[in-house]
């Protein structure tokens, strides 16, 4: 793992992020396909939809990518008695 201040994250950082912008030129070109498959079109439309939620991640490396530290806390929290509450 690399520290955000990292020359090697920001080199990684902006991979992923010309990568990323090169995936949402290509599913905007194949939205124009008008022989693409109904459902491949539905695929991308929800894509298009969500881009930004699906992003935060790439957008804010602070946030994690997933909510496992959550839950535990969530479900710690669900199986103790009401007075412990």
């Amino acid at each position: 793992m690399y520290t955000q201040d990292s020359e090697r994250f920001t080199e990684k950082d902006l991979l992923l992020k010309e990568a990323v912008a090169d995936f949402k030129v290509t599913y905007e070109e194949e939205l124009q396909n008008t022989k693409l498959h109904v459902e491949c079109k539905a695929v991308l439309k929800s894509l298009k939809n969500h881009w930004d939620g699906l992003l935060v991640f790439v957008k804010h490396p602070v946030i994690p990518m997933d909510n496992n530290e959550s839950l535990c806390a969530f479900s710690k929290l669900a199986h103790l008695n009401p007075s412990e509450k």
